[in-house]
């Protein structure tokens, strides 16, 4: 997102202009893509559900928790696992596999998107 097209420039994507011609339905699915990729990357909460993975957006988290408009689940807004009660936070065996690899490997996170990255040498 922004939709892109030869023709256009790269400036501002303004709704607007389309909203004559599109369906309103899927003029509803681009506003809630604007939403989700105009919130940063490291903010961005989705459903912790495998099958339902929908974003969440900011008015619906509230005192850390995030619930899904699309099944009304709830989600841990902390570790974006599913809600459990205070700070005790579930063990992920496959989260603590690749922080082991990550210390092993020296890697470390971007600072500004939290993506984890390995510093190389050119």
């Amino acid at each position: 997102f922004p939709p892109r097209c030869c023709s256009w420039d790269g400036g501002p994507f303004d709704l607007e202009v389309y909203r004559r011609i599109l369906a309103p339905e899927l003029l509803d699915e681009m506003e809630a893509r604007e939403i989700e990729f105009s919130t940063p990357a490291p903010d961005r909460r989705y459903c912790h559900r495998p099958a339902c993975s929908a974003f969440i957006p900011r008015n619906r988290i509230h005192d850390n928790v995030a619930t899904c408009p699309e099944c009304e689940t709830a989600t841990c807004n902390t570790c974006r696992g599913a809600l459990h009660d205070g700070s005790n936070y579930p063990e992920d065996s496959a989260v603590e596999d690749v922080l082991s690899l990550t210390r092993a490997k020296g890697w470390q996170r971007c600072p500004s998107c939290q993506t984890l990255v390995e510093l190389i040498d050119w």
